[in-house]
């Protein structure tokens, strides 16, 4: 029989390996272009350059208050790599890793043959869910939403409850199970709250059971300890700054896009199922409470507890809504990757339960743990990709370098980086905000959307890379940033000229269109969506003066939602064009003021806006009406 230790030295020598190959093998891939990569990314690229933030940093907005743990550990990993995106991306996939490992090290103290048959389960469920039915498990924080604090704040709090498990396999009756936990409650608030809660109700409900169990005259002296470990926890917790620093954060609404669950009421019908299931795995540990438990029965009590916990938790998030219109629908979903993880791992441990238990342990069939956290990782990894992350490190280790030789900035004037090659959008808007210091919001939007910032005024300097179009004008170049070029910003907008009204203007063209519109994407394919409920265009009026605007249009419908346009020029005459599933196409004759105004303005309103994603398109967000493909004037 081999050496424990000799085993122990083997699987960690495994876990190291396959967290280096699985960090060379997918630190490329971006997995997500929401605005949360770059908000999270700004936070990392400032830790790195100080462990203090300036509070006047008008580049972290609302991440100057956030919980900065996960950003500490992701500032000194890209610190060795020169890179904060690189940070990240390091600390994501080995937390995700930790996460998986920890549920396989939960399975180890199994019989052989319920070890094997609970990682087997466990393995089919998860990637065929993921893969084929595209169901969200742990890991899929990153993808759409990019909850990276939330991934890494939910590994270290799955990691304690594991080891407080195994405690309590070792010494049982024990409190240094329900201690541990408490301790990591408050701690585990300074990466992120959710996972902090998660585990808060896991020492409750543990507490409660602890409750539970007859032992006759013992029952205040083994109790009382207990509700002082909860109460200490929940103190702590609640005197956390980095705890309301979170209540503050968390008021706020934002995206999240999940398969199956899209309403509150697929939420409490998620939260029912799980609930049900982790009260059986709770009943099977409840008929042993007071005789011999096996590690079978810790298994259904930490797991149904922790699984019990989260989905309260939901519950309680959906009532204070409903009730008291407290947080949001956006809060609510947020449990909902946990609560579909949980029913995998507690389904998978219940089918293993149904087996005899074998007089063999595990052995090195242990290893099989890490071997499936290394597969979720790339059931996850390998998935949609938003982007490279190679040209936006190589960008990012340019821009830096440019901000830290750059000198005499003027107040209320900030550098961009806009249409850098082979860098998403979030891209763009991380780069002129994390790391050259571009404000949050306001301007800095404009980039993230692909637009002219406005006012052009705040316009510094930008970096881009040669030859882009409409940023690269050789007569406005003023040196280099590595391989991006600098340019002046106000001779930039110089060049872009007036849009004119005449001939032809293509929604795909770039410069003077970007500068006369509000309310448009970026260009792609052949045109450009209207992005929320207005847009406006302006056109210089020539001599002599059209008369007629042939505009070129489709909508975003369906077969159950259909959308309608409204348009005004120089404010008279509105018309209304309403698309359908069986008429999706319009060309739009506008009739032109014969006024004497020196420009023409065609204001649009789209009522029935909507996103991609909830018409069950795609996972896009935006709130898009109609595609405008071309203008022409007569």
């Amino acid at each position: 029989m081999a050496n424990p230790t000799f085993k122990s030295s083997l699987a960690a020598a495994t876990w190291l390996i396959l967290a280096t190959l699985l960090v060379f093998g997918f630190q490329d891939r971006m997995y997500s272009t929401s605005i949360d990569f770059a908000s999270h990314g700004t936070l990392v690229s400032r830790l790195m350059s100080g462990w203090t933030l300036n509070p006047m940093d008008v580049s972290l907005e609302e991440m100057a208050i956030y919980p900065r743990v996960a950003h500490r550990i992701a500032s000194l990993a890209g610190r060795l790599t020169g890179s904060a995106i690189n940070g990240m991306q390091v600390t994501a996939i080995l937390s995700l890793f930790l996460l998986w490992s920890m549920v396989g090290m939960a399975f180890s103290g199994l019989s052989r043959n319920r070890y094997v048959t609970a990682i087997v389960v466990l393995m089919v469920l998860t990637v065929v869910g993921n893969r084929w039915f595209g169901i969200e498990f742990f890991g899929s924080e990153l993808v759409n939403s990019y909850y990276f604090a939330q991934l890494v704040a939910q590994s270290f709090g799955l990691a304690p409850l594991v080891m407080a498990m195994r405690k309590e396999w070792s010494t049982p009756d024990s409190l240094a199970p329900l201690a541990l936990l408490g301790i990591c409650v408050p701690l585990l608030a300074s990466v992120h709250l959710l996972p902090a809660l998660e585990l808060l109700g896991t020492l409750t409900v543990l507490a409660m059971l602890r409750a539970s169990t007859h032992i006759p005259g013992k029952w205040l002296a083994r109790n009382l300890p207990t509700a002082g470990i909860i109460t200490i926890s929940t103190a702590l917790l609640f005197f956390n700054p980095d705890f309301r620093s979170m209540v503050r954060i968390s008021t706020n609404n934002g995206g999240i896009s999940l398969r199956y669950v899209t309403d509150i009421q697929d939420a409490i019908g998620l939260a029912a199922i799980t609930a049900l299931v982790c009260g059986l795995m709770l009943f099977q540990w409840w008929r042993k409470r007071n005789g011999l438990c096996s590690y079978l029965d810790l298994l259904h009590k930490y797991l149904g507890a922790f699984g019990l916990a989260t989905t309260g938790l939901c519950l309680a998030q959906v009532f204070l809504l409903k009730f008291f219109s407290l947080g949001s629908p956006y809060a609510c979903f947020k449990y909902v990757v946990a609560m579909q993880s949980i029913l995998a791992i507690n389904s998978a441990v219940l089918f293993a339960g149904c087996f005899r238990p074998s007089a063999k342990r595990p052995g090195y069939w242990q290893l099989g743990g890490i071997v499936f956290a290394a597969t979720m990782c790339m059931c996850t990894f390998a998935g949609p990709l938003a982007a490279r992350t190679n040209a936006l490190v190589a960008a990012e280790i340019s821009a830096r370098q440019f901000s830290i030789t750059r000198a005499d900035r003027a107040p209320m004037r900030y550098d961009f980086a806009l249409g850098i090659k082979d860098v998403p959008n979030v891209g763009n808007y991380f780069l002129s905000r994390g790391v050259l210091g571009a404000p949050g919001l306001g301007i800095s939007m404009d980039v993230l959307y692909s637009r002219i910032p406005a006012p052009p005024e705040q316009v510094d300097q930008i970096l881009t890379s040669k030859g882009v179009d409409p940023w690269d004008v050789p007569a406005c170049r003023r040196g280099s940033a590595g391989d991006l070029i600098v340019l002046d910003g106000a001779c930039v907008f110089e060049n872009f000229g007036d849009l004119e009204c005449t001939g032809t203007i293509e929604f795909t063209s770039r410069g003077a269109l970007d500068k006369a519109s509000h309310g448009l994407t970026h260009p792609g394919g052949d045109g450009r969506w209207s992005e929320g409920s207005t847009a406006l265009l302006t056109c210089k009026r020539p001599e002599p003066a059209p008369t007629i605007a042939y505009l070129e249009t489709a909508g975003l419908v369906s077969e159950t939602h259909s959308q309608r346009m409204t348009v005004w020029v120089n404010g008279r005459n509105p018309k209304t064009i309403e698309y359908s599933a069986q008429s999706p196409a319009h060309t739009v004759e506008l009739t032109l003021p014969a006024d004497n105004s020196a420009q023409i303005t065609f204001q649009f309103e789209f009522p029935d806006a909507i996103s991609p994603a909830e018409l069950g398109m795609n996972s896009d967000q935006r709130k898009l009406a109609v595609f405008m493909y071309r203008m022409r004037f007569e």
